[in-house]
């Protein structure tokens, strides 16, 4: 090939070659392939000519990590980062997220500014990374004020982006306490992850009643997280809510309230309970979904995971605009053998759904029997009566019903595989008697059974 000859893509229209390189990153993205790959095959792309290097820039500097801190290896990494966007301004437009990890603030002399100036930054991810400190240290932490102009750290980086008027996403892990308020107040901000953090009570967040101004907030995930009721009802917009391992503080101010629903838009609820939080007495977890369904008015689709404990159930309420409940069982069985899925049967028997909009029932019990010394007819037993409430022959709990899906998992310790697919099989030709036994089966009825070994899985 002749010197002058021009490498073939060079003169694509730059629509196309955009496309393409997208295609190859996404390609890259579903395969799992490793970033530092990825990375290095966008900076080989990027040698081909001005326009490639132009849209090989704007995948290699979508995601950014910066570390907070000087006990990072990559200490430097944000210096490095500042001085490049001062270089190649151009480059700052193409970042869209930012991963942070923090564990100290930095005082610099303002050449860190530049980290404060992106302006298309969509996404922020904060984890703090004190996990030596104690709660109180860590509090203390956040109460430090934190100047962008002198002080390069992570309260200041998330107020900053919150009023950018570009954020639309936030996940934040061990941030203690949580500014609710200046997360409420975001513009643009609409799906909020937590993880591990907990609300001062010395922030008061305003009631919905009140002038305060209400947050665009459409999806809010909260683990081992504590916020209080207002949180929520200042989200008039909210339609996703899950809820693991979580405390809604003050959230009887709003029991038995005769005000507008403080969650009118919310169509979708996925609720976690762990068996560990039994300590705070049944009465606390139904009152708990109680108040957050008496608030959704439009609720469409609920998810209730449960432990396998006949310790904690809970009643579903009457929901007329319901149309798919998915209630899922799990941990280790209960001797005496009868408690076996005792929760399960409890659970729904206690469904009182008599609208014409609940369509899809999907029922999971994740069991662990631990031993072949457990009751497998008793499981079966209790597994037969799960399956009669589910297809509800008096049509008396789901009157208008289309569909049941049931899957069973369990687990039994070093269980020959013989064993296993018995089990399997005996389930399954159990499940398919009863079914078939339906004269009048109104929904159809798709079932998974899986027996595992446990200490096999995690070899």
């Amino acid at each position: 090939m002749s010197s002058n000859a021009v490498p073939e893509g060079r003169n694509l229209p730059v629509e196309i070659v955009d496309e393409i390189i997208g295609q190859f990153v996404s390609t890259a993205l579903d395969t799992d392939t490793p970033h530092r790959l990825l990375l290095r095959d966008l900076s080989n792309i990027s040698t081909v000519s001005p326009v490639f290097l132009r849209i090989a820039r704007s995948h290699i500097f979508k995601k950014i990590a910066i570390f907070i801190g000087n006990s990072f290896i990559s200490s430097s990494n944000k210096e490095n980062l500042s001085a490049l966007f001062t270089r190649e301004p151009t480059i700052a437009k193409f970042v869209k997220h930012i991963t942070c990890q923090y564990n100290a603030d930095v005082p610099h002399n303002g050449q860190l500014a530049p980290l404060f100036q992106l302006p298309n930054v969509q996404s922020l991810t904060l984890a703090l990374c004190l996990y030596r400190r104690t709660d109180d240290e860590t509090i203390q932490y956040f109460k430090r004020s934190s100047d962008i102009s002198s002080t390069f750290g992570v309260r200041a980086l998330l107020e900053h982006y919150l009023k950018s008027g570009s954020l639309k996403m936030v996940t934040l892990t061990r941030m203690m306490p949580l500014p609710c308020n200046v997360l409420l107040e975001s513009p643009t901000l609409e799906s909020v992850s937590i993880y591990q953090s907990f609300a001062s009570s010395e922030e008061v967040v305003l009631s919905p009643n009140s002038t305060s101004q209400r947050s665009n907030i459409k999806k809010l995930i909260l683990v081992n997280t504590t916020i209080p009721f207002a949180f929520l009802a200042r989200s008039p917009k909210l339609q996703i809510l899950h809820l693991t391992r979580d405390n809604i503080a003050d959230f009887s101010t709003y029991e038995h309230s005769n005000n507008e629903p403080a969650l009118p838009s919310l169509e979708e609820l996925n609720l976690t309970i762990n068996s560990y939080d039994d300590d705070l007495g049944q009465g606390y977890h139904q009152r708990h979904l109680q108040v957050i369904l008496d608030h959704s008015p439009i609720l469409k689709n609920l998810s209730l995971s449960i432990p396998l404990s006949s310790a904690v159930f809970l009643t579903i309420p009457r929901m007329p605009q319901l149309e798919t409940l998915s209630l899922n069982w799990c941990g280790s069985t209960v001797h005496p053998h009868t408690d076996i899925v005792k929760s399960a049967i409890q659970t729904m028997s206690s469904c009182r759904l008599p609208s014409e909009s609940l369509k899809n029932l999907n029922l999971r019990l994740s069991i662990d029997l631990r031993t072949m010394t457990e009751s497998l007819d008793c499981m079966k037993g209790s597994i037969r009566k799960v399956i009669a409430l589910a297809m509800d022959r008096d049509c008396r709990l789901f009157p208008r019903l289309q569909k049941v899906s049931l899957i069973i998992r369990i687990s039994i310790e070093n269980a020959p595989e013989e064993v296993r697919e018995n089990i399997e099989s005996e389930l399954q030709a159990l499940i398919t008697l009863e079914v078939h036994d339906e004269k009048d089966q109104r929904a159809t009825f798709d079932s998974e059974i899986s027996v595992v070994d446990e200490a096999k899985i995690h070899l």
